[in-house]
């Protein structure tokens, strides 16, 4: 589920308070920039809009005149920076390759690939869900999207003849969701990401216990 958070923001202060109600994109991606640092390094309820601003080099109404206020900023700030990642590997499971090769590469790059501001950022989404019912809706919607990709993928490697039937394919979804919630949750609690090596070959090893015995 997510691509590095990448924040190129200047020092320089621009007073767009008087922009249109959903500005420039580059503004946009200034805000959502600095608003998944800020979020990422203070946590949600820790963080003020003024802040976010501030690490924009732009003023809270450019922030009023694209956002509707703090919620807004992380939800989108997610949807830009942690939704990407899931999709990318998804995509690139497409081709010639074994059924066994592709679990395999999607267990491995779930667990191993999100940068530690990402899950930081996401652990705080996590966070917020229990107290506003906004951002729980959000991630509930979010986390169908990757329920309906992955169900795809592990349907068509039931049809393939690689999984067998006692596999039941919602609860091998369910798997793969906690899996990567419970690494990122791990890395945002500063732990360090398995050796992708080692996690290849044990991911390697619980795939094939998905095959159809011989």
């Amino acid at each position: 589920m997510m691509s590095p958070v990448d924040a190129d923001v200047t020092s320089e202060l621009v007073d767009l308070e008087g922009a249109s109600p959903r500005g420039s994109d580059t503004t946009r991606s200034r805000l959502l920039a600095a608003a998944a640092e800020v979020f990422a390094e203070r946590g949600y309820d820790g963080t003020r809009v003024q802040e976010i601003a501030r690490r924009a080099g732009l003023t809270t109404g450019a922030i009023y005149a694209n956002f509707s206020g703090k919620t807004d900023l992380l939800l989108e700030a997610v949807r830009q920076y942690g939704g990407e990642q899931l999709e990318e590997l998804l995509q690139g499971g497409q081709g010639d390759r074994s059924t066994l090769d592709l679990l395999t590469e999607l267990g491995t790059g779930l667990a191993t690939s999100p940068d530690r501001a990402t899950s930081a950022l996401l652990f705080e989404a996590f966070a917020a869900a229990r107290r506003d019912p906004q951002v729980g809706r959000f991630l509930s919607q979010q986390f169908k999207k990757d329920d309906s990709r992955l169900h795809d993928v592990i349907e068509r490697i039931r049809d393939e003849g690689m999984l067998g039937p006692d596999v039941d394919i919602d609860t091998t979804v369910r798997f793969c969701h906690a899996l990567v919630i419970g690494v990122l949750v791990l890395d945002a609690m500063g732990f360090d990401p398995p050796n992708r090596a080692a996690w290849s070959t044990l991911i390697q090893r619980v795939a094939s216990s998905f095959s159809i015995s011989p």
